[in-house]
């Protein structure tokens, strides 16, 4: 899908749980990881499973609007180590 594209960040959230291995992208993107169980994993009733895939949109919504937010304060004086920072700070909040 993103083949031969180059990105100055990449943020991954593919789960360990999952057993799953996080993408190699092309270039040097800066690279966090915004790890959470993953609600796929999660055992119970459909509610159980409904709360958990809930729960994550919401982390995720969360730190997105954040980062979104922290960016446009900021706009032209940012640099790629400012913006590495604030998502690492997003991703231990």
């Amino acid at each position: 899908m993103f083949s031969g594209e180059n990105f100055d960040f990449v943020i991954t959230v593919c789960g360990n749980v999952a057993q799953e291995i996080c993408p190699c992208f092309a270039g040097k993107p800066k690279h966090i990881h915004w790890g959470e169980p993953d609600p796929a994993a999660v055992i119970g009733s459909d509610e159980d499973k409904h709360h958990a895939f809930s729960d994550c949109f919401k982390v995720f919504y969360s730190r997105i609007k954040r980062l979104l937010r922290g960016l446009n304060k900021k706009q032209h004086q940012t640099d790629s180590n400012e913006i590495m920072q604030l998502m690492l700070d997003l991703a231990n909040s």
